[in-house]
């Protein structure tokens, strides 16, 4: 059982990479409609997107869509089917990020922290993954014309003033633009006129399962959906 374990662990840690120059400031730089700039306000059920609707991304020139088709919470990855050995998973839990003012941020810094030798969640978070389908109908990536970055979606979660920003810490697709190079983990390719799907996945605190909601950022403003 203790092999099985160092295995697991030692298979997790060479898939962790990390993304940390898409995270949102520290300062919360995405702002809601009405809000204090600066400051992020969670909407509310009625407030924010349903998450059946299409959801057009603000961030790039032309039409990109989203379209959430299924969204489900784990305890470990196992329970996920993804499969922990796919040397195509990007799995960046450096990349999940606290807004201030969560004050025990600095006290989540290592794998062990997140994952135990098992591949289950510690019992202070849990997995959401959200099944999308991504539709790319006329627009112009950041760089190159079909090149888009996944991890403007993200979740948020809190009350009050104390949000949480959680950005992706597993992608389907992961590594595949530009292999090897983790600045490019998040990127994906899709032609316009074309579409596809992908997961993505979140750890995220289990007390703020329920508040959770998706949001795409950066940007003037940010557009929040439903995720439950």
């Amino acid at each position: 059982m203790k092999k099985k374990a160092a295995i697991i662990i030692s298979c997790l840690a060479a898939l962790f990479l990390s993304a940390c120059s898409y995270l949102p400031s520290a300062n919360g730089d995405a702002d809601s409609d009405g809000g204090e700039e600066g400051k992020i306000t969670i909407q509310t059920t009625e407030e924010a997107m349903d998450k059946s609707n299409v959801i057009a991304s603000p961030i790039y020139e032309g039409t990109l869509n989203y379209r959430i088709t299924d969204c489900q919470l784990y305890q470990s990855f196992e329970e996920t089917g993804i499969s922990l050995s796919d040397s195509d998973l990007g799995l960046a839990i450096e990349n999940m990020y606290y807004e201030l003012p969560f004050e025990d941020y600095e006290q989540y810094q290592r794998l062990s922290d997140y994952i135990t030798p098992d591949g289950s969640i510690i019992d202070a978070h849990r997995l959401v993954v959200l099944d999308l389908n991504i539709q790319n109908v006329d627009a112009v990536g950041v760089a190159n014309k079909n090149e888009f970055l996944i991890n403007d979606i993200a979740l948020y979660g809190g009350e009050g003033e104390e949000v949480s920003v959680y950005s992706p810490a597993y992608f389907s697709e992961a590594g595949k633009v530009d292999p090897g190079n983790e600045a490019h983990v998040f990127h994906y390719i899709l032609e316009q006129g074309e579409e596809m799907d992908v997961r993505l996945g979140f750890i995220v605190l289990e007390k703020e399962v329920e508040s959770l909601k998706g949001a795409i950022v950066p940007g003037e403003e940010d557009v929040q959906f439903n995720i439950w």
